[in-house]
């Protein structure tokens, strides 16, 4: 491989639109500069190439150009990530249903109390898709609460409240219960409450904030069916295999939105919530981890917001992002 070629691959680092403009002018730099026969990139110019590449790339990020991307990728994220929560409450409770209507035994009621309580996060899907974000953090921090308290307290006038996890019965108690079940909710309300929410085109000095364009009704319902039939399938068949049978539809979805800009933001906001509310409860739902999963959780959740919110201050300032 030829000394041109090496470089070209350390560019390869750097955003296409950058590459399209100075790749050309940087290769006949690098290669002036270089040593007759000379067939690997020196220490220095390696070193560089990579810098000069993620300096690149978090300029683009927190840039105007990616503000309006930032933006629709958190209005997608706030309304999936309670309909991600719906579904994961949902499926194994209706496949304890079905079993119930085979087996005279069981008693239905667990999971209907169960899916009393997954009701909450449908409201907050809504109120996030119509762009009502205060509306929607209100609840979600409010149903964290009542979420936490309803499985760990054993008095009062709620009593402990049986939840269904993997078509079997979860009897709720203690702290460390509590806050396993609930810090998913917690997550949901911490992206609603640090998501940057854009003015109305043309709403001059008001700004009256509304939800930039998200996802269409008829995507987020064949979407949601998918998840909420892979849920029950894996509550239903008790198989070893059928424990990833509901990752398949978000690693679908993953790949289906990495097309655009704006899926590939959308789904990176919402890998930690996905791992902890899908991933982390299957495999390795170890209470000695739970401190340190929710510290990085909360962190992964907050970054994407502080880059969303530089870029569209940097917009503001750079003037219209453009499309």
């Amino acid at each position: 491989m030829s000394l041109e070629k090496r470089y070209r691959r350390l560019l390869a680092w750097y955003p296409k639109r950058h590459r399209a403009t100075y790749e050309e002018e940087m290769v006949a730099v690098l290669l002036a500069g270089s040593a007759p026969g000379r067939r690997w990139p020196g220490v220095r110019d390696t070193c560089d190439l990579l810098r000069g590449g993620l300096a690149v790339w978090l300029r683009h990020a927190g840039g105007a150009e990616s503000r309006r991307h930032w933006h629709e990728a958190f209005a997608i994220a706030t309304v999936v990530a309670p309909i991600v929560l719906l579904v994961v409450e949902t499926g194994p409770a209706l496949a304890y249903v079905l079993r119930t209507l085979m087996i005279p035994v069981l008693v239905p009621e667990p999971a209907l109390r169960t899916l009393a309580m997954a009701l909450p996060y449908g409201v907050v899907a809504v109120s996030a898709w119509l762009g009502r974000r205060t509306a929607a953090a209100v609840l979600a921090w409010g149903w964290t609460v009542l979420y936490a308290w309803l499985v760990s307290s054993p008095f009062g006038p709620v009593p402990a409240v049986r939840m269904v996890r993997d078509g079997a019965l979860l009897v709720g108690g203690g702290g460390t219960t509590a806050v396993q079940l609930a810090l998913p909710t917690a997550l949901l309300a911490m992206t609603l409450t640090l998501a940057p929410w854009s003015p109305r085109p043309g709403a001059g000095r008001t700004g009256t904030p509304v939800r930039p364009p998200g996802p269409g009704v008829g995507r987020l319902a064949g979407w949601s069916a998918a998840a909420l039939a892979a849920e029950v399938a894996s509550a239903w068949t008790f198989s070893p295999w059928a424990r990833a049978l509901p990752l398949l539809v978000p690693l679908a979805a993953v790949a289906v939105s990495a097309r655009s800009a704006v899926g590939r933001r959308a789904a990176f906001i919402l890998l930690p919530f996905m791992g902890v509310a899908m991933a982390w409860p299957r495999w390795g739902a170890e209470p000695s981890d739970l401190a340190a999963l929710a510290a990085l959780s909360a962190a992964a959740v907050a970054v994407p917001a502080v880059v969303a919110r530089l870029a569209g201050t940097r917009g503001a300032a750079s003037g219209p992002a453009s499309a």
